[in-house]
């Protein structure tokens, strides 16, 4: 089993290395709705600016996806190094304590790994990059002082995926800048860059209460486990009510809408139902506090998130095809789990 592709699959996690993608595909989404703006009080943006936007960011968003994939791999193999000595005592059927995956190849992975992501970074832009050393310094904070604290470290956590986010709307930024000459240059290099720092927020605070509840899984089932899994699903729900009706994509009087058809109301029809559908899935999460070891049910919300958000803030369409991939992607690690399951 030593080096096995197996055993690598489980070291990295390979279910959970598709939610980046899921991320960066909600933040691009969010990011398109602002990447067509030229100017307030401009003319309505068309269908056309829009899906001329999405054909220009696509080598971006492809970048910004493989950076957030490649941070995340990262991130679980220095998990695993970090966790080797624990691992051994507590659970024996990892990779590395059963000696499945060497600790050198396992450090050396991580190495590699972060490379990777950095290189990506550098191609798509220095927005992306900053996102990219931001995400690799909080991750060793983590594993160095963070993880030993339930609450810093679930807020650590959480704000890495805000970042993950962030990705996908600096991959907009990067492409939009190429072509639009009166582009402002706020932080993100949007016109109104507030609300996708928002929505990026909101996500960290939705992952906080995801890793809340999960923190509680090998614990004992006592009161104070009980109450922070209830504390983060708590969170969790609360986030999700927000961010559906709370925050508009267009503000009130701003010349930025795009042309009304089909598939934005499609994305109108459909947006509850998946609201729904992850409320639903919290509720099973409530059936047994603490959760179980091999709980996914707090963290699956990641992808029902991600679809949320492309729905809610859907441009000409280009919202409905990204939440159908985040569905997709979402079935996929599903169906990975059951060939990886964690140990």
């Amino acid at each position: 089993m030593r080096g096995g592709w197996r055993a690598w699959a489980e070291l990295l996690r390979a279910p959970l290395l598709l939610s980046p993608i899921a991320d960066v595909l909600a933040g691009w989404t969010v990011g398109m709705l602002y990447a067509v703006r030229r100017t307030a009080g401009s003319p309505l943006a068309s269908d056309a600016d829009v899906w001329r936007t999405a054909r220009d960011s696509l080598p971006a968003l492809a970048l910004a996806a493989l950076t957030g994939v490649f941070l995340l791999a990262a991130g679980m193999a220095q998990n695993a190094v970090a966790d080797s000595v624990d691992d051994a005592l507590r659970k024996p059927s990892r990779p590395l304590p059963r000696g499945a995956i060497g600790i050198r190849a396992a450090r050396a992975a991580m190495w590699a790994l972060t490379a990777a992501a950095v290189a990506c970074a550098v191609l798509t832009g220095v927005r992306s990059l900053v996102l990219c050393v931001a995400v690799i310094a909080l991750t060793a904070t983590y594993h160095l002082a963070l993880k030993r604290f339930r609450l810093p470290g679930c807020l650590a956590l959480g704000s890495l995926r805000g970042f993950d986010m962030l990705l996908g709307t600096a991959a907009v930024a990067t492409a939009s800048a190429s072509w639009l000459p009166a582009f402002d240059t706020p932080p993100l290099g949007l016109v109104s860059p507030a609300q996708p720092l928002v929505i990026a927020g909101l996500y960290a605070l939705f992952v906080t209460g995801a890793a809340l509840h999960a923190s509680t899984d090998d614990s004992p089932p006592n009161a104070s486990t009980r109450r922070w899994s209830r504390a983060g699903l708590a969170l969790h729900a609360i986030v999700l009510l927000v961010l559906p009706w709370k925050f508009s994509p267009v503000d009130a009087g701003d010349a930025t809408a795009v042309t009304d058809h089909a598939a934005l109301q499609a994305s109108s029809l459909l947006l509850p139902v998946v609201t729904l559908w992850a409320l639903g899935r919290l509720l099973i999460g409530f059936r047994t506090l603490p959760p179980g070891p091999l709980t996914g049910v707090a963290l699956s919300g990641l992808y029902l998130f991600g679809a949320i958000v492309c729905l809610r803030y859907d441009a000409a369409g280009i919202g409905l095809a990204a939440a159908a991939l985040v569905l997709l992607l979402f079935g996929a690690s599903r169906r990975m789990r059951r060939a990886f399951p964690p140990s």
